[in-house]
């Protein structure tokens, strides 16, 4: 169907769920295929790193089938703290309301499932351009936004007289967008203006420094990135404690990742115990990382979804059998791995 500014929350998320890929696909094709795409990304890539700072492609043009347009670039981001750069496909939806532009923004999480979507208002653009001092067409200041934009933080506000959620979010170093969570099940937040750091006042400040720190806190970095930063680190479970209490101080839940954190610890020294593989065996250890996410987290949520009716010490047992199958352990010794774990 093709959505606009008042589509329903649940219809607008599977509409831009659906197309995402197919502007994705489209993309690629414009490029000239894989093939050439790709040498395309590893040039952007290469010199993102040399010049250390962010680049984009140039801008891609797609319609949908239901009429629905999207700007779609290759974006390179530089990490500093990595000394290395990523790139990833960026795809934009945009909609046109009374002779004014709004961009529907997905956001993804670190596996790349679409976890949010951000509605940027026509009159959130006419305040960007004013406060950041950008002159021309609103087509042009939204393709600005829309590449300039990488990262993005939400964090809640006090609700209004009306109920309303209300949002801030962190949309660069020094600006933050204001808004409100739509109703409905799916995180759908309405970005209706823009402040940005020096037109606040003392008291809108004070009010802003939690999103301000969350966001830098809660920067997307892709596994590569986090592997570099890791490798570059003199104590990378300092550091991965550091970053734990600076979420405790923000007030954020980690209870999820530190409980993940403890059950992959476990089940990773059963396998060095049975002789599975070693403390310095890297290759092993990076076909772990991604053998273990899933039921790890399935094994959360079991968790959580049975309380006092979970048998924990069986599902661990399980949950380590299942990554083993997931590594292609052959003929697992499942008991002597149980023998290791039990509390």
């Amino acid at each position: 169907m093709m959505i606009n500014f008042h589509t329903p929350s649940d219809e607008l998320w599977n509409t831009i769920d659906e197309e995402y890929e197919k502007a994705k696909y489209w993309m690629i094709k414009q490029f000239g295929g894989e093939k050439r795409y790709e040498a395309m990304r590893d040039d952007l890539l290469r010199r993102s790193a040399y010049g250390q700072q962010s680049l984009i492609s140039k801008m891609v043009y797609y319609t949908s089938r239901e009429g629905n347009r999207w700007i779609c670039f290759e974006n390179a981001t530089y990490y500093p703290e990595s000394f290395a750069s990523n790139a990833m496909p960026t795809c934009y939806c945009y909609y046109e309301t009374a002779g004014s532009l709004g961009l529907f923004m997905p956001g993804f999480d670190t596996d790349s499932i679409m976890n949010c979507i951000l509605i940027f208002t026509p009159h959130f653009f006419q305040r960007y351009a004013e406060r950041m001092g950008i002159d021309g067409d609103m087509k042009e200041v939204l393709e600005r936004f829309a590449t300039s934009t990488r990262f993005f933080a939400i964090s809640p506000m006090p609700a209004d007289e009306s109920g309303l959620e209300r949002r801030a979010i962190r949309i660069a170093n020094d600006c933050t967008g204001y808004g409100i969570r739509r109703s409905g099940d799916k995180n759908v937040f309405e970005v209706r203006t823009i402040l940005t750091d020096a037109q606040l006042s003392k008291a809108q400040s004070a009010r802003n420094e939690h999103v301000s720190n969350l966001r830098e806190v809660m920067i997307y970095e892709p596994d590569e990135i986090v592997k570099r930063r890791v490798e570059l680190s003199a104590n990378p479970s300092k550091d991965y404690h550091d970053k734990m209490d600076q979420m405790h101080a923000l007030g954020i839940d980690t209870t999820q990742q530190e409980d993940g954190t403890k059950i992959s610890m476990t089940i990773a020294r059963a396998f060095v115990k049975m002789g599975i593989t070693t403390f310095y065996d890297m290759e092993f250890w990076e076909r772990y990382k991604k053998a273990c996410h899933d039921p790890i987290v399935f094994f959360l949520k079991r968790r959580d979804d049975e309380g006092e009716n979970f048998n924990y010490f069986t599902e661990l047992v399980s949950t380590g059998r299942e990554i083993a199958a997931r590594l292609g352990i052959r003929k697992f010794a499942w008991r002597e791995f149980a023998r290791i774990v039990k509390p």
